[in-house]
Parts: C-alpha cells; structure tokens; sequence
C-alpha cells in the first residue's frame, strides 16, 4: 500500500514549472464552474426539473465519471509526489495535478444538475392520473436509471481506490490501473459520441438550425478543444483522458459547421420560419429525446435544455427550462 507513506523516497517527480499551463487549468476551471451556474440556479428557482432529458444525464453521469476514474488513475504519480517529494510545493502540486481538478469540478457540477433533477422531478408526472393510481412509466424509468448511475459510480469507487491502494508500485505507477484507466477513457468517449449522434442525424435530416445556439457552440465548439489540450499536457495522461474531449470538439465543430450552411443558404430565414411551426407536429419522440441544444463539449450545463421523450406517457407536455 502506497497511498500514504511513511517515509520520503527518491522518486522521479519533475520540477519544471509551467505558466501556461497552470493559468490554461484555471481558466478552464473557472469557466466550467461559471458555465453551470445559471443552469442549476434555473432548476432551483423554478424547482422543478420537466423538460431536462434523462438520457443525456445517464450517459454524461457514466461517462464523466468514467472520466475522473481514467484521469485520477493516470495522474497518481503526480499525487504521490505531491505527498513524497519535498521539491513539490503547492504550486507546483497544484500545477501537475491540474488534470484532476478540471475534470473533477466538471463532473461535480454535472453530478449536481443530475441530483435536482431528481429533487425537482415534477410531482404532477411522477404519477399516473387514473385508478389505481401508480407510479408513471416515465418516473419508474428515471428512478432505474438513477438506480444504475449510483450503482456505477459506486462499483467505480471502490475498483478505483482498490487500484491505488493495492496495485501500484512506490512511484504509483500500476499496469493493471493503466488497463482499466484506459477502459474507462473508451467508455468515456463512446459515451460522448452517442449524445452526439443523434443530435447530428436530427439537424441533418431537418435541414435546419431550429433551436441550436450557433453563438453558443462558437463558444463551446474552442472549449473542448482546450480541455482536450489542457488533458494532453499534463504528465502520465495518455490519449484515453483527452480523446473524449477531441471527439467531442470534433463532432460539435460539424454541428456548428452544418448549422452554419443551412443559415446562409438562400430562403434560409423562411424555412426556419416555416419550419418552426411545424416542428412539434412532425418530430414526434425523436425531438423530444433530442431536445433543443446540442451537447456541448462534454458534459456543459446548457445542453441539459433537452425535452424528456416520456413525459407525454405521463399526460404532461414537456417546457424547455
């Protein structure tokens, strides 16, 4: 066991400071933490979560924990010379563990929005409106989903800290813990991929922009770039703890290149127009699964504006929040 030791080592820990990257690591940091907040103060203030979508929870929930699993497992080294080597001082600690931190405060605020939707799951759709009275397929779906989500993260918790504690050397490197690290970056990026996918095929096969936010991917679309960036240069992360971040860039760069073209084509404005009056006539439960944003790079809170596919089985029609 290695996780506290008793007695300082000699072990490789790098000295060498960066700037750029611990001033890139707060600017992340503290855009993550900024870009959540009106979300989840939207939730509080009008307490009640209808309209957020459940699947992008599910697979942000699993994915992003995954994430901080992949990148906390990878970056042990960096800790344990945070709590070995006397050459470390907080900045430098700081600095080099910088990984950690973005994808941990990203993750919390997430898990946050994940926990009022269930705070402030609508009592008006948790039940059905006829006798006997029961509980709405919807809300029996949304409480098993919660269910496996805490499930998951629980099982992650406890494969994650028996890796650290017991399957690392003196320098916290471990092959088993690379293997699993790797795993969960997959499952990560696959994640991201299906939250993308079908937002994609959905603006592609309508022709138009509908309700995305081309000034908002044009902010997001650089940010998980960034992050990509940010997680590539931190020590010991291998391209399991970036790729996530880069696929999603990528993907949101064709959405936000797509929207683009059908917004100066010729007629655009019209169709938009026309297209808007008919959308919840004909989109039926792709739409509502799909929701009214795109996801952002990985897990940002305005993507969680997304219309759930059940609440019409639950006799209430769903409101963007």
């Amino acid at each position: 066991m290695y996780l506290i030791p008793s007695r300082t080592l000699e072990i490789p820990c790098s000295t060498q400071h960066d700037s750029t990257k611990l001033m890139l690591g707060l600017f992340i940091t503290t855009g993550t933490v900024v870009s959540y907040v009106p979300q989840i103060v939207k939730i509080m203030q009008k307490k009640s979560s209808e309209g957020l979508s459940l699947y992008f929870f599910f697979l942000g929930a699993i994915g992003m924990n995954a994430l901080v699993a992949n990148v906390l497992i990878l970056s042990f080294p960096s800790i344990i010379c945070c709590l070995r080597s006397p050459k470390w001082g907080p900045l430098l600690c700081t600095e080099n563990t910088f990984g950690v931190t973005q994808v941990s405060v990203q993750t919390f605020c997430f898990m946050t929005c994940v926990a009022l939707f269930y705070i402030y799951y609508p009592p008006h759709l948790q039940h059905t409106h006829t006798e006997p009275r029961g509980l709405t397929p919807a809300y029996r779906r949304a409480r098993w989903v919660g269910v496996t989500i805490l499930s998951f993260c629980a099982a992650l918790f406890f494969t994650t800290l028996a890796i650290l504690l017991y399957a690392t050397d003196e320098n916290g490197d471990s092959k088993t813990g690379t293997w699993v690290a790797g795993a969960l970056g997959m499952l990560a990026t696959i994640t991201s991929v299906l939250q993308f996918l079908p937002q994609l095929l959905h603006t592609w096969g309508k022709q138009s922009v509908g309700a995305l936010s081309i000034p908002m991917m044009m902010m997001q679309t650089p940010g998980g770039f960034l992050m990509a960036y940010s997680l590539y240069i931190q020590p010991n992360a291998n391209w399991t703890s970036w790729l996530p971040y880069l696929i999603c860039g990528l993907l949101q760069g064709v959405l936000l290149l797509m929207c683009i073209a059908f917004t100066l084509r010729p007629g655009a404005a019209a169709a938009e127009q026309s297209g808007g009056e008919s959308e919840g006539e004909d989109d039926g439960a792709t739409e509502r699964l799909l929701g009214a944003v795109a996801p952002p790079p990985y897990g940002s809170a305005a993507s969680f504006i997304a219309v759930e596919d059940t609440t019409a089985e639950a006799g209430g029609e769903a409101k963007s929040l």
